[in-house]
């Protein structure tokens, strides 16, 4: 089946069959004996995950999961709109900032010696407008929101 579609062994496959453990890890098989380089599988939990991984997927995803994280993530951390997991403890958010960054440079607002958070852009809501690497003297607005990067814990830390 995969042939006639006119898979590659460059192209990226990406395989979704649910619940469906034996479909999925097959499927995996076989795109890997097709020596793809990229295959992204949907998994239900950490167990089939490691056996899709264990025949060759490359990204295993986990849905529920990673909804679920994001999810305790805003209860836990309300002013993280968004965020990006890039190692174990690193990620790059999206953060509303505190009142008490409102009308304040980021250089008055240390955030690299306080927080050990770096701010990599920031995005008026409202107009859309991103400023990329903002310089030490862009005064924060209320409309405004932080990109930043850092340890998880650190961002957690701006409240």
């Amino acid at each position: 089946v995969m042939e006639t579609i006119g898979l590659r062994k460059e192209d990226i496959v990406v395989i979704s069959f649910g619940e469906d453990l034996a479909a999925s890890t097959l499927a995996t098989l076989h795109v890997k004996q097709m020596k793809v380089e990229k295959i992204i599988v949907k998994a239900p939990n950490d167990e089939h995950k490691l056996i899709l991984e264990k025949v060759g997927a490359t990204d295993v995803i986990i849905p529920e999961k990673e909804m679920a994280y994001k999810i305790a993530k805003g209860l836990i951390s309300p002013n993280v709109l968004d965020y990006i997991p890039l190692t174990e403890n690193y990620i790059i958010c999206e953060i509303a900032p505190p009142s008490s960054f409102v009308g304040k440079s980021i250089a008055e607002l240390q955030l690299r010696g306080k927080y050990h958070i770096e701010v990599i852009a920031v995005r008026d809501v409202l107009t859309d407008q991103i400023q990329m690497a903002p310089r030490a003297d862009f005064v924060i607005k209320g409309s405004e929101v932080l990109v930043v990067i850092g340890k998880e814990g650190d961002v957690d830390k701006v409240k």
